[in-house]
């Protein structure tokens, strides 16, 4: 009990104190349709998400008169069934990830259930009916004979026929075939998104999140459109003319295409998502929120460029920029724009997307700046640095015109980016830094190798007590991340901790659990780690004070002069170096917990 209270005033307190209940828990009203698929909900959500008002013309009320009385026939009933039937195999088969063997014997036997139960209900019915001496009337009889039963059923027993059903009557998008070439055989799959979101809107979350679409309050907030807006002229008169829904590009070179932070491997696909900003809480990477725009090979992406796998998504985008998408909202048209908020992705995607040099050893190695990789333990904070700005980046572009052999290492562009066709996309400030790779991947892993080989090396740990890590009492949470195993020959040899990046990011949480009772204080190696464990815990916070990023940024100056002065031989590595520009992009996007890629 007290682990689920926990649980509770942890990953849901906004819903304790709120008097409204959560999306997904939404009932629908007597007018909604049953599943929400058609679109009827969408009418019945005021801007505020309140319920439908009452019809006030004839016209009006007799519709609602004659949709209500279709509620109740039995045709309507058996549509309804057969809905949710379909909608709780895909349930089971696609999200809970049983085999649709299973799944087809399972309904099997709920279509036997189901029938026989009812039959039998049926009876029972008849026989109090005759036992009153009441005979069954005709319009029940057909009812009685328990025909529509088999009705149920029909279309949606085969997994053709399911996928058939589901097209016909659920909020589906159908991916399209696009070619790179005229006589080009190698394809790749794009989801249109004008249809896509003419699906989204129709669903019943629409309903929440209607309530984004007022004016952002001039302050720094949760909610990182609003802190965009106030940060950025451009975003800021977009909001104040229009209403707008604001999405996230997610860009992955992935194995399976899964935007979890668990994959290993060599990736061979590319894959492009989209994340309504709304989606702010810490279930923002599950699957259900993330909608697929671009599934392409990735070979051919490098073979053929990012502008030529890009243009389709491109060319929709821009549209819907310029015109928007008309929805129907309490009985009156409301004309959303659409405008990308940013692209997430790892460091080599976002630097190819935005046109920079792809090179992180040696000249200019970050997008932020105009830093050289030689200058990085002298950059400390922001300040020190000349920040990219657009008109900066495009003087850049005109000289690599010019002279591309000697301004392309210079600045580190290479050319436009790919989304320069959108005409409000900055590169230099709408290319986010991805907290996975900066930190699970980078940062955590590279201070805690050094500051474990510190330690040995100045004989405060031994051999042995590597062996803690794997002797360690892991929580029932962090036993599937549980570290890699650490050996002297492996970092030495690699200088390197392996492991995803949950298990690197586990490992850096619980290091204090499992070394610091050897470790004297006032250690000056340990005290790195202690400062980039102190400036992680604001990186990662959800939420934050604005007056927090003064702190934040004093305290990244204070690690990067610490580690430099600890380690003076160590080269700094780039995404050590990206952690001072981060004040100013938590200042523009919000908390950066849902950019990571």
């Amino acid at each position: 009990m007290g682990s689920f209270r926990n649980h509770v005033y942890r990953d849901h307190k906004e819903w304790l104190s709120s008097t409204e209940p959560p999306p997904d828990l939404v009932h629908s009203s007597v007018h909604e349709d049953p599943v929400g698929a058609s679109g009827s909900d969408v009418g019945a959500v005021s801007s505020s998400g309140a319920a439908e008002s009452t019809p006030e013309s004839p016209q009006e009320q007799e519709a609602v008169a004659e949709e209500a009385s279709d509620r109740f026939s039995l045709q309507r009933l058996v549509c309804d069934v057969r809905k949710w039937i379909t909608k709780l195999f895909y349930f089971l088969a696609e999200k809970q990830k049983v085999p649709h063997t299973t799944c087809e014997k399972l309904f099997l036997d709920i279509e036997v259930l189901l029938q026989s139960s009812l039959r039998r209900f049926a009876e029972y019915i008849k026989h109090e009916l005759a036992a009153c001496c009441s005979p069954v009337p005709e319009s029940l009889a057909h009812i009685f004979d328990c025909a529509f039963l088999q009705e149920m059923f029909d279309g949606i027993r085969s997994q053709y026929q399911r996928t058939e059903y589901a097209k016909a009557t659920l909020p589906y998008t159908e991916p399209q075939q696009c070619s790179y070439a005229a006589d080009d055989q190698r394809p790749f799959s794009t989801f249109p998104l004008p249809v896509f979101l003419r699906n989204f809107v129709s669903a019943r979350m629409f309903s929440h999140i209607l309530k984004m679409l007022r004016l952002p309050k001039l302050e720094f907030c949760e909610a990182s459109e609003t802190a965009l807006c106030t940060k950025t002229n451009r975003w800021k008169h977009c909001c104040c003319r229009m209403k707008c829904l604001a999405y996230l590009a997610l860009l992955r070179r992935a194995r399976d295409c899964k935007p979890t932070w668990s994959c290993q491997g060599q990736a061979h696909a590319f894959c492009g998502v989209l994340q309504h900003t709304e989606h702010t809480s810490k279930v923002s990477l599950q699957l259900r929120l993330l909608h697929i725009a671009i599934i392409a090979k990735y070979p051919d992406v490098k073979k053929h460029g990012l502008p030529a796998t890009f243009r389709p998504l491109l060319q929709e985008l821009s549209e819907l920029q310029s015109n928007g998408i008309t929805i129907s909202v309490n009985g009156k048209d409301v004309c959303l724009k659409v405008s990308v908020l940013a692209c997430a992705g790892d460091n080599l995607s976002m630097n190819r997307l935005g046109g920079f040099t792809c090179s992180f050893s040696r000249g200019s190695v970050c997008r932020f700046c105009m830093a050289q990789s030689s200058q990085l333990p002298t950059l400390t904070r922001e300040g020190l640095c000349q920040v990219r700005t657009k008109e900066l980046h495009q003087s850049h572009l005109t000289a690599v015109e010019l002279n591309p052999a000697l301004y392309k290492r210079l600045y580190g562009v290479n050319a436009p980016s790919s989304m320069s066709c959108l005409g409000n996309f900055d590169p230099t400030s709408q290319l986010p830094p991805d907290i996975m790779h900066d930190l699970f991947e980078g940062a955590f892993p590279f201070v805690v190798q050094h500051t474990v080989m510190g330690l040995l090396q100045g004989e405060i740990l031994s051999e042995s007590d590597l062996d803690k890590i794997a002797t360690f009492q892991y929580g029932c949470n962090d036993r599937k991340n549980r570290p890699s195993e650490l050996t002297v020959s492996l970092l030495k040899d690699k200088g390197v901790v392996t492991g995803t990046a949950t298990q690197k990011w586990c490992l850096f949480r619980l290091l204090p659990q499992i070394f610091s009772s050897s470790v004297p204080e006032g250690n000056l190696k340990w005290e790195v780690y202690l400062l980039l464990r102190e400036v992680a815990d604001i990186i990662l916070a959800y939420e934050m004070p604005a007056d927090a990023l003064a702190y934040l940024e004093t305290k990244i100056q204070e690690f990067i002069r610490t580690f430099v002065e600890c380690y003076p031989n160590q080269r700094l590595i780039p995404k050590l170096h990206y952690l001072i520009h981060y004040p100013r992009m938590i200042s523009f996007f919000g908390p950066l917990h849902r950019y990571g890629a």
